[in-house]
C-alpha cells in the first residue's frame, strides 16, 4: 500500500512540474478557475497539516 501512495505522489509531482513548464513554455496562458481551485486546495491541505493540534 505504501508503494502505491509513493507512486501516486511521484506522478502528481511530475504532473505538477510539467504543468508549470508547459505554462511557462506557452508564455503564460491566463489561469482559469481550476487553477485557483487547485491552489486553494493545496493551501488548505498544507494549513491542515501545519496547524493541526498535536496531542501531548
Amino acid at each position: 500500500m505504501t508503494h502505491l501512495l509513493h507512486t501516486a505522489a511521484a506522478l502528481a509531482e511530475i504532473a505538477g512540474c510539467f504543468s508549470v513548464w508547459a505554462w511557462w513554455r506557452l508564455e503564460g496562458v491566463r489561469p482559469d478557475r481550476w487553477d485557483f481551485g487547485g491552489a486553494a486546495l493545496c493551501i488548505a491541505g498544507a494549513s491542515l497539516i501545519l496547524l493541526a493540534p498535536r496531542g501531548a
